[in-house]
């Protein structure tokens, strides 16, 4: 199976205030470094998962630049700005122009929490066909979310702000839920207040 992590660091951080959340520092780096670092560890540990990251900063392609890995790309979509659609459309047009995809991962860059643990556990269900699969604490499905290629050309369709959710549920039935250890794993900080909480 081959797996490609869209890593959407391209939010308007409209609830957040004036400032860019994901280039805010949260307990010493900035928020989007998180996931990235996590990214990273699975690109570099496993030969069948690759990553295109999707941006408006140009202080986060310059991070994934430093990366230097061949297995990941970045680029800069300022369509980002009209709707996450934007985002999942121009993350799964650069996946395919890299190669065969089986299974088009999702990570939003505003989850410092989550774990390898859980990442890992998102490639162990893909190997078993299933077409969707989200993160959860108990029966509620958060972020990442993974679909099957053959989903490709429903997410395309999402428009403005609609995002991968809408088509999850449709295949829920058919879904796996990942189970994550703690519920701060799906916590995503979006005001704030959020951060003087986890400070």
């Amino acid at each position: 199976m081959q797996y490609t992590i869209i890593y959407m660091a391209a939010g308007n951080s409209r609830r957040f205030g004036k400032k860019n959340k994901l280039l805010q520092e949260f307990r010493g780096k900035p928020l989007y470094s998180y996931g990235l670092e996590l990214l990273q560890a699975a690109a570099r540990e496993r030969e069948n998962v690759r990553a295109v990251v999707i941006t408006q900063y140009q202080e986060i392609v310059e991070a994934v630049e430093k990366c230097r890995s061949r297995k990941i790309s970045c680029f800069l979509n300022s369509d980002s700005k009209k709707g996450v659609s934007y985002t999942i459309r121009r993350g799964i047009r650069e996946a395919l122009e890299n190669g065969p995809v089986d299974y088009f991962l999702f990570m939003t860059a505003d989850q410092p929490f989550l774990r390898k643990k859980t990442l890992e556990q998102f490639f162990a269900e893909g190997e078993k066909g299933n077409p969707v699969v989200s993160a959860a604490w108990r029966e509620q499905p958060g972020n990442p979310v993974m679909f099957r290629a053959d989903l490709a050309e429903e997410l395309v369709r999402l428009k403005e702000d609609e995002g991968g959710r809408k088509v999850w549920k449709k295949y829920a039935s058919q879904g796996v839920l990942i189970q994550a250890e703690d519920p701060k794993e799906l916590q995503d900080l979006d005001v704030p207040k959020d951060w003087t909480a986890e400070e």
